[in-house]
């Protein structure tokens, strides 16, 4: 935003960018008139009465037209409702006058002055300090841009951050109301919505192609590095399914075998070199919410008696979609950063767990075609961070219990 500069907003109307009030980042605006001889009458009626006329400032501007200042509906804006610059023949148009520019300022900050005392102008003039309070609450609301916002992780943080923060969400393959539709190939458009939105927070749940993902995710990088921004990137057990043979804490080196393991590690460690202290890592074990597609799979293949597979003798942790998302918004409220691991404190073996669950919501036991695992193996991310409270601590029994609501 340039200021004394005209702005088309939502309503496809000019508008004149009176003033930023510095302390909220909120920008006064002006709207015009080409109505000069209905306006230039109530400026000789003020001055016949030897009254200022504070209300409406007459101007020539710079494209040799004469417009008509209507600074008794003068509101306040913030900068994702401004829709583009106005322009003549392509040039920004500008009021350059600087005395314009004084007198105008001047007369706007008296106006407001009577705005906030409760003067009323016209009876179609816009609540301006009504206006005014609700943008500052959405401001004082820090913005978040949480890429994937529509999985069973995303939705979960979304629950949680939507009350004291404001949520912009995107999805991969469907467009979502007051969001975007972003897969991870299209860098891009990852960086128009970023300098569209310009979040404090950025939070990646992003699902799809590891090597798009990875570019995806530098680019990020390189556009949050220098700015005073937050990342969380939801990471996964999975960094550590190349050594099996204990469960792990925050400080352990991770170790994957598999492919997915090593893009988790790969971007964990990009990241770490790229923004340093400004990087939260949640790696998290397999989620589990009422009706999640886990608890799906179990339901469908009960129905169906197809064999499914299953692992005795893999001990795991567990987490809840929801303790996700209440974890996210202490780390985000308390200023925490690092690698945390969000996850029950205790362990299960995994095929037993889907008995359980089975058990618990009443569906009979699939067929279940045992893997043989001879000796204990662990995939499993134990938190050992002491800054989470016990009340973000659960159990096995309490993800359970949490299952059947």
């Amino acid at each position: 935003m340039r200021k004394t500069g005209f702005y088309i907003i939502k309503e496809k109307r000019p508008h004149y960018y009176c003033f930023e009030d510095t302390r909220t980042g909120i920008y006064w605006m002006i709207p015009l008139s080409s109505r000069i001889d209905k306006y230039e009458r109530i400026v000789e009626t003020k001055e016949k009465a030897g009254k200022p006329c504070d209300i409406v400032h007459i101007v020539k501007l710079d494209d040799s037209r004469r417009s008509a200042f209507l600074i008794q509906d003068m509101f306040p804006i913030t900068d994702e409702y401004i829709e583009r610059e106005y322009t003549i023949v392509g040039n920004h148009l500008m009021l350059t006058s600087e005395h314009m520019v004084k007198e105008i300022e001047q007369k706007a900050k008296k106006v407001m002055g009577m705005l906030k005392r409760g003067v009323k102008f016209t009876p179609t003039q816009p609540n301006a300090i009504a206006i005014l309070e609700k943008l500052k609450k959405m401001k004082a609301k820090q913005k978040v841009l949480l890429l994937g916002g529509t999985g069973l992780v995303g939705r979960a943080i979304k629950d949680s951050l939507s009350q004291d923060h404001q949520v912009v969400i995107t999805a991969g393959h469907h467009e979502v109301e007051g969001g975007y539709q972003l897969q991870a190939e299209n860098t891009d458009a990852l960086i128009e919505i970023l300098e569209k939105e310009n979040p404090e927070i950025v939070i990646s749940s992003m699902r799809g192609d590891f090597q798009a993902q990875y570019r995806f995710h530098e680019a990020l990088a390189d556009w949050l590095a220098g700015r005073s921004k937050r990342l969380l990137f939801i990471s996964t057990a999975n960094v550590f399914d190349g050594d099996l043979s204990q469960p792990w804490t925050e400080e352990a080196q991770p170790a994957p075998e598999s492919d997915y393991g090593r893009f988790k590690r790969d971007c964990e460690a990009m990241l770490m070199k790229k923004l340093s202290g400004r990087l939260i890592i949640f790696r998290i074990p397999s989620v589990w919410a009422p009706d999640c597609p886990r608890i799906r799979t179990l339901r469908e293949f009960s129905a169906s008696r197809k064999p499914l597979a299953a692992y005795p003798n893999d001990f795991v942790n567990v987490t809840l979609a929801d303790q996700v998302g209440a974890c996210a918004k202490y780390v985000l409220d308390h200023d925490l950063q690092g690698i945390f691991h969000i996850g029950s404190k205790d362990l299960v073996d995994y095929h037993e767990f889907q008995k359980m669950v089975c058990d618990l919501l009443e569906i009979s036991d699939p067929v279940f075609a045992l893997e043989d695992i001879p000796e204990k193996v662990y995939q499993a991310v134990l938190p050992a961070r002491a800054e989470l409270p016990d009340a973000l601590q659960l159990t096995v029994s309490q993800v359970l219990q949490a299952l059947k609501k």
